[in-house]
């Protein structure tokens, strides 16, 4: 029996919030590091130096600025399930099995994991924008940008 359409719905949300964090952690780096109105080369040379792993993202991160450790810590579990996730996951033979039960708890699993990474994004967030010394956006500004977004610079290449 094979894996449930349920079951890769709740893995693919997992690892989808896991990816959202990643981008989270690549974007405090930035924010970071490239100063107010810094120009695209600027921009280019700090993501150059993090796009690649999540580790290394993490250690940048953490060589730059004072974070929490319980941020850290937390950074590393989460860098770890992530991999799991992406590496390792549908190697368990277990879920071959077609169990319900064994399918039930490794949904609630994902969805557990899946929790984990949206807070944790959610509170480098918050970090990030107590560190830039400003208020966050609300959601009315946020939807406002979303229904209306600024325009895409074209590409000359």
């Amino acid at each position: 029996m094979a894996v449930s359409a349920e079951l890769y719905a709740h893995f693919g949300r997992a690892l989808h919030e896991a990816q959202i964090l990643e981008l989270t952690v690549q974007g405090f780096a930035v924010q970071l590091e490239v100063p107010k109105g810094g120009d695209a080369e600027a921009f280019e040379e700090t993501w150059a130096r993090i796009e690649h792993l999540f580790r290394r993202t993490i250690g940048y991160v953490q060589e730059r600025f004072d974070i929490p450790s319980e941020v850290a810590d937390d950074l590393e579990q989460a860098r770890q399930a992530r991999n799991y996730l992406a590496h390792e996951f549908f190697l368990q033979p277990q879920l071959q099995a077609g169990d319900a039960e064994v399918e039930r708890q490794t949904i609630e699993g994902l969805d557990r994991l899946r929790d984990d990474f949206l807070d944790l994004a959610k509170r480098l967030d918050e970090l990030t924008w107590k560190v830039l010394g400003e208020k966050p956006p609300t959601d009315e500004e946020i939807e406002d940008l979303l229904a209306d977004p600024p325009p895409q610079s074209e590409d000359p290449e």
